[in-house]
């Protein structure tokens, strides 16, 4: 994990950014980094799509220099916690006023890990399921009432 922390950190030096970094493994294969930064808005981007941009690139990075595969789940001063929460908080909700109507609510499209945690946060509920519908930048969440 030394290694790892030390490509992290010249990877944002590189950048001439100041940064915190906490890098540790989750699961075989997965290191989670966590950086605490001055600039984060700047690094998230718009809907955290320049954050998504840099964990790739550094997925990249450590696969070609620990040379073997690497999965990597990056955040920047815990804007992924945040949003994750949010995430679980607006699909339990939204699930409720399902399960109340009987209407289905289609969710503004997400990316992957987001749409992930909407199924996940509802997963254990009864009275509604969900699906993901569409491609690409356009895919969706569906919470649909189970009768």
């Amino acid at each position: 994990m030394k290694l790892v922390q030390e490509i992290v950190q010249n990877f944002f030096q590189q950048m001439l950014l100041e940064c915190s970094a906490k890098v540790k493994g989750s699961s075989p294969g997965t290191i989670n980094i966590e950086i605490e930064v001055e600039e984060a808005p700047i690094l998230i981007g718009i809907n955290g799509e320049t954050l998504l941009s840099i964990q790739s690139l550094l997925k990249k990075i450590l696969t070609k220099r620990l040379d073997r595969l690497i999965f990597v789940d990056f955040d920047i001063n815990g804007y992924k916690k945040t949003k994750s929460k949010q995430l679980k908080d607006s699909a339990a909700t939204t699930a409720d006023q399902v399960a109340l109507t009987g209407v289905k609510e289609v969710l503004p499209s997400m990316f992957s890990w987001e749409r992930r945690i909407v199924h996940l946060a509802l997963i254990e509920r009864k009275d509604v399921y969900t699906e993901s519908e569409g491609q690409g930048k356009e895919r969706r969440v569906i919470i649909k009432p189970t009768s």
